[in-house]
């Protein structure tokens, strides 16, 4: 069992008269080290039964003998908080683990910090308080990532047996943070564990909020250069062009339910709009056969022209998107899926530690809302549309990453490349 204590050694002496004041911590009967506290006193004032100086020692570096027995104390307290931290954490507090990382600990408890507002009195206080700075700049799919970021915090807190608080983000928490994310935090299907986009994100996000903190010194300085980024291409599906026209000309009178999300489905793809633009459609954005609109994610505003089949919806539904939310829209659009007949298999593969998955699913099951402008960008890119273009309606800031967001199949790709090299002869 580790403990620690204070102690000096007698039998060392300076020639001044006077010993150092050490912790003391047995890691095991076998393992033990000696660490300076920075106080030197004659052996004659140390008990060392109370672990702390005698009266008699009256005043030493111009403090009295109490004030020093209050900082070896606080001292002492810090030490052991130190241990009982790692232990929770499951990290063997060894005599290497604590002479590379007990000063540090050191330096974050004591680095100097402005003074902070009353109401921040945790780390949670703290990240709403993030959130409701950020929320009126951003789209509320970003606010949701930040409090899905209290939920992953808090689900570690209780499997790991911790409080966190500013001190803890070290490396040691990043690795086994993002070791739980992988593989132990719940999601709302009642499954476990994050592919490494979604753990990716989650970092991302604590790494702003962190940084965002350190530039208002509510914190001390975090070392966040070993916080990687982790990211993947992942496989998702598109609508081809056949796709869609066979969806919007599908027969629903049997299914008058699916007709709404058919409806914003065929909208979403002609018009390449995320869903937080594409629900908020109204006739306030009609102006001389263009929908104008500011879209909320990138703070832009878009004009594209209403035409054909696109006119046809907004007509049918006076100038308004279909209303639907997310969540039933995404749900809607599997049953949708399945009645149009889109039963191809998907083979998805990712990966979580390097460690590769596959899975088998079908294209209905793959339906989501995020279809709608990935089908957009594919679609027009294969048609030949200029790609400044389709990046003034879709957001994407550079050709690279527009070009990664393209999802095409490898016929739809060999085709590509065939009518690119049709008249391409040798000399």
């Amino acid at each position: 069992m580790a403990t620690a204590k204070l102690v000096i050694k007698k039998s060392y002496v300076k020639k001044t008269g006077v010993t150092p004041i050490y912790i003391q911590y047995l890691f095991n009967t076998e393992s033990k080290v000696l660490i300076r506290t920075g106080f030197e006193i004659s052996p004659e004032h140390w008990n060392p039964l109370t672990q702390s100086l005698k009266e008699k020692a009256g005043d030493l570096y111009c403090k009295n003998y109490s004030v020093i027995n209050a900082e070896l104390s606080i001292l002492l307290a810090n030490f052991k908080s130190f241990i009982a931290t790692a232990i929770k954490r499951k990290i063997p507090p060894t005599i290497k683990y604590v002479n590379d990382h007990f000063n540090e600990y050191l330096v974050k408890k004591d680095e100097t910090t402005k003074e902070v507002p009353e109401k921040l009195v945790t780390l949670y206080d703290h990240i709403k308080d993030y959130i409701m700075l950020k929320k009126p700049n951003v789209a509320v799919d970003t606010t949701k990532d930040y409090w899905a970021l209290i939920k992953h915090l808090k689900q570690y807190e209780k499997a790991r047996n911790i409080k966190l608080d500013f001190s803890s983000f070290d490396y040691l928490f990043y690795e086994d943070f993002v070791n739980f994310l992988y593989y132990e935090t719940l999601k709302p299907d009642g499954g476990k564990g994050l592919v490494t986009n979604g753990v990716g994100k989650q970092i991302k996000n604590l790494k702003a909020f962190l940084r965002d903190r350190m530039r208002k010194n509510y914190c001390a300085t975090i070392d966040l250069s070993s916080y990687k980024g982790l990211s993947e291409e992942v496989d998702r599906i598109y609508l081809s062009w056949d796709e869609i026209s066979m969806i919007y000309r599908l027969d629903l009178a049997n299914y008058p339910e699916l007709i709404p999300a058919r409806d914003l489905l065929v909208l979403g793809c002609l018009l390449g709009l995320r869903f937080s633009d594409l629900s908020r459609i109204t006739p306030d954005n009609m102006i001389d056969g263009f929908l104008r609109i500011r879209q909320k994610k990138v703070r832009k505003i878009v004009q594209i022209p209403i035409l054909n089949e696109t006119e046809e919806i907004l007509k049918k539904y006076n100038w308004y998107s279909p209303k639907l939310n997310l969540y039933e829209f995404n749900r809607l659009l599997k049953d949708l899926g399945k009645v149009a007949g889109l039963h191809s298999s998907f083979e998805m593969t990712y990966y979580k530690h390097g460690m590769e998955y596959v899975v088998r699913k079908k294209k209905y099951e793959l339906l989501a809302s995020h279809v709608c402008r990935r089908s957009f960008c594919t679609n027009e890119y294969l048609a030949g549309t200029d790609i400044h273009l389709i990046m003034r309606i879709s957001g994407h800031k550079t050709e690279r990453a527009f070009l990664t967001y393209l999802k095409m199949d490898e016929v739809v790709a060999s085709r590509k490349i065939a009518e690119q090299w049709k008249n391409r002869k040798l000399a």
